[in-house]
């Protein structure tokens, strides 16, 4: 640079000097290489947006699905029960007025960003939720009429019990389901959160060829 600063008459500032067009040819390649620069940035903070943002919806459907799962788990035994009781147990009822899909209609739309071995049991999870709440929902029809009908056991006939157990079966199969994905689900959500916090590849090669070469010759084991 000191030397363009040279007066006139020096080959490097004249304009029809060779050395001229060297510089222009430099000045080209600088600019060239900074746009180069520039896109590899930007491209890799998009990348490290986007994998944030998998990251979390990862975490997200994680907290959710094991929340729902700790609640289906806990009262499943309860289908394993003979009911003859009446009024009917509690549990014996329709689904409640609650929405648990708020968060899978939030992040649907982005869920195609997930692998397709993550994706598919998450599905698979809220769309059993939906047939367990489906199956279970003949219940509250049924409770409410019964409630008007009998006031003891001794009131029931056979024939009204066994149009109860069908249902109450209906309701025991959805539940498996939804905990057999719930349990696939969490595992698959585990593993893409474990790989997503490892190294790029070539990060990996490098560390594993950098500590090769200091095993070969006899050196402390960089961390």
């Amino acid at each position: 640079m000191a030397l363009l600063a040279l007066a006139p008459g020096v080959a490097l500032a004249r304009t029809d000097s060779p050395a001229f067009g060297d510089w222009k040819a430099l000045a080209a390649f600088a600019t060239l290489l900074g746009g180069v620069v520039t896109i590899i940035f930007n491209a890799r903070q998009r990348l490290k947006i986007r994998k944030e943002e998998k990251e979390a919806m990862l975490l997200a459907f994680q907290s959710d699905i094991a929340a729902l799962e700790k609640v289906i788990t806990s009262m499943r035994p309860s289908f394993d029960k003979n009911v003859r009781d009446i009024p009917l147990p509690v549990w014996v009822d329709g689904p409640r007025g609650e929405n648990y899909f708020q968060l899978f209609d939030k992040l649907v739309e982005k869920i195609g960003n997930l692998e397709p071995s993550v994706a598919k049991p998450v599905v698979s999870f809220y769309t059993h939720l939906k047939l367990s709440r489906d199956a279970a929902f003949p219940l509250g029809s049924l409770r409410k009429s019964w409630d008007r009908k009998f006031s003891s056991p001794a009131d029931v006939s056979d024939k009204d019990w066994a149009t109860l157990d069908p249902h109450l079966d209906n309701v025991k199969q959805a539940l498996d389901g939804v905990v057999a994905s719930a349990t696939e689900a969490l595992a698959e959500i585990r593993r893409a959160v474990r790989q997503s916090r490892q190294p790029c590849r070539w990060g990996r090669v490098w560390r594993a060829r950098v500590r090769r070469s200091w095993r070969r010759r006899g050196w402390p084991r960089p961390r």
